[in-house]
């Protein structure tokens, strides 16, 4: 049998042992947008040293990407029936540029990427693409095509606070780079690359080495941008390391930035780990060793905060900053939480603090200005008028049909989020793991490629939507289908914008959307539901 290939819609996760069936023959879109397809492949016979050819006026705006296996070993524990496994199994995601030959192995349904990268320079029109297989003497052994059909409409920039937590420390260890130095910025420029193309707009910002995912007593890898020299009269304070960080990132994209988080995780007892010059030798002067009400850490917020706050200033970005206090803090921390938002507050003024919290009551208090709840308890936030309200996914919620983004479920179920966004009228979306590549608490590394849970520690997927390479990171089918959610909230603001407000919820409640928890689950009426919105444009 010859080889067969056909374009798969970039919601069907092509298995390896299930025919793929959601076939896309042709789609609309707009510019400045990105728009994903699959290339599905299956012979009888193993076949060697293959190449995709790709024929037609917008080759020029395509990449092409092999799909990569990895595992999944880690189903959560609670789940619904909303899953592509439940048990562990081989799946694709990672995607490498495909700039090599590569082989096809028999009985099995394999696919290619394609990413479609719609400027603004594109004139609207039809355009055919066609996708021809060549063996090494350059035949062509299997050919398949596609229509895309470009409207004169041009997407405006995301009005979404969108960030995804970038670890520092790991993009060191992956490519044992010097954190912050000439080689780490080199590699960083790939990571904010793939950050940026995946439509996220804020960065987590290590004043010092973010206190998150750290055995209580232990330490990560430092990752600390404001140098510090202990005198006998206090403290001095060196923020060239910042200063440049930050320009960098502005350059590639960035609008806003989130300050780490000024004390430990879970409740805020200690804290953060910070690396002093005293008396010309590098010292860890506070840590999980120090509560986070001790008067020497106090003074030291006290001498360091308006001196950041001036920085800010200086580089233009006070208003696109947000201070972290702890995160995820419960009912039991909120007498703590207190005693510490009453003193940054006093320090800060009308910048704003935002946490990851799940409990209404910290907002009631007047504790928090941008709660950031989970997507499963945010409602009581909305019903109460919040305004700035942010939301997050992360291992829960891993049932009653929310969206996530773990390796077990359907695409579908990570794209989802995008109009749930858009209908649930939230300011900003947060996930924790954009490049996590620790076991749980951070006790040691992981390789993605073959550990994708933490060491048992989290569902699989959960840590990181990218993966590392030589040069830096690359993209996953997860984040694809992250970068299409958030191209779809963008379609339906363009939507509100002519068809106006009502109209839009209008189709949405037609379409069957309600929260994060009520959908088709059915990618084609997702697409169908989308090109119905784009036709009416």
């Amino acid at each position: 049998m010859p080889i067969q290939l056909k374009t798969v819609n970039s919601m069907q996760r092509v298995l390896y042992s299930v025919q793929p069936t959601f076939e896309e023959k042709s789609a609309t879109v707009l510019k400045r947008m990105k728009y994903a397809l699959q290339i599905a492949m299956y012979t009888d016979a193993h076949s060697y040293n293959l190449t995709l050819d790709v024929v037609g006026k917008l080759k020029d705006v395509i990449t092409v990407y092999e799909q990569r296996p990895v595992p999944v070993t880690t189903i959560p524990q609670t789940i619904d029936e909303y899953y592509e496994t439940t048990s562990p199994a081989l799946v694709p995601d990672a995607l490498i540029k495909h700039e090599k030959p590569f082989d096809l192995p028999p009985r099995q349904h394999r696919a290619l990427s394609v990413i479609f990268d719609i400027s603004d320079k594109v004139e609207a029109g039809e355009y055919e693409t066609v996708f021809n297989l060549k063996n090494e003497k350059d035949e062509v052994v299997a050919s398949c095509s596609h229509t895309l059909t470009v409207k004169d409409v041009c997407l405006d920039d995301t009005d979404l606070v969108l960030t995804n937590w970038m670890h520092y420390d790991c993009i060191a260890q992956k490519h044992n780079v010097k954190l912050f130095g000439k080689c780490f910025y080199k590699v960083f420029d790939s990571y904010l690359k793939v950050f940026t193309e995946c439509g996220y707009n804020m960065l987590l910002t290590p004043l010092f080495t973010p206190p998150l995912d750290t055995k209580i007593g232990s330490e990560r890898q430092t990752a600390q941008l404001i140098k510090v020299k202990k005198l006998d009269s206090g403290y001095e304070f060196d923020f060239s390391d910042f200063e440049k960080f930050v320009k960098f990132a502005k350059r590639r994209g960035i609008k806003y930035f989130e300050l780490s988080h000024l004390f430990t995780q879970w409740g805020g007892n200690a804290c953060p780990k910070i690396i002093a010059d005293v008396n010309g030798k590098q010292e860890r002067i506070f840590g999980w060793d120090v509560p986070s009400t001790d008067v020497r850490y106090l003074d030291f917020l006290t001498a360091l905060i308006p001196q950041l706050i001036e920085n800010l200033k200086k580089l233009g970005i006070d208003k696109y900053s947000y201070f972290h206090l702890t995160d995820e803090p419960n009912e039991k921390h909120i007498e703590k939480y207190t005693e510490l938002r009453k003193f940054v507050k006093a320090l800060i003024g009308d910048m704003p603090t935002m946490d990851a919290m799940s409990h209404y009551e910290y907002y009631e208090k007047g504790l928090v200005d941008i709660p950031v709840p989970e997507i499963d308890v945010y409602k009581p936030f909305k019903e109460n008028g919040v305004k700035p309200l942010f939301t997050y996914n992360c291992c829960n919620p891993s049932w009653g049909n929310y969206s996530n983004r773990f390796l077990s479920m359907p695409l579908h179920r990570t794209r989802i989020i995008g109009t749930q966004l858009y209908q649930t009228k939230v300011q900003g979306y947060l996930h924790w793991g954009y490049n996590f590549y620790n076991a749980r608490l951070s006790v040691g590394e992981i390789d993605p490629y073959c550990n994708t849970d933490a060491n048992a520690g989290f569902p699989s997927g959960d840590g990181f939507i990218v993966y590392p390479i030589k040069s830096g990171a690359t993209h996953s089918l997860r984040s694809v289908a992250g970068f299409e959610a958030f191209d779809d909230y963008r379609i339906l603001k363009q939507a509100e914008k002519i068809l106006g407000e009502e109209k839009v919820d209008a189709l949405l409640k037609e379409y069957g959307l309600s929260g994060y928890d009520k959908y088709p689950h059915c990618p084609k009426a997702h697409f169908e539901f989308m090109q119905k919105v784009i036709s009416l444009l």
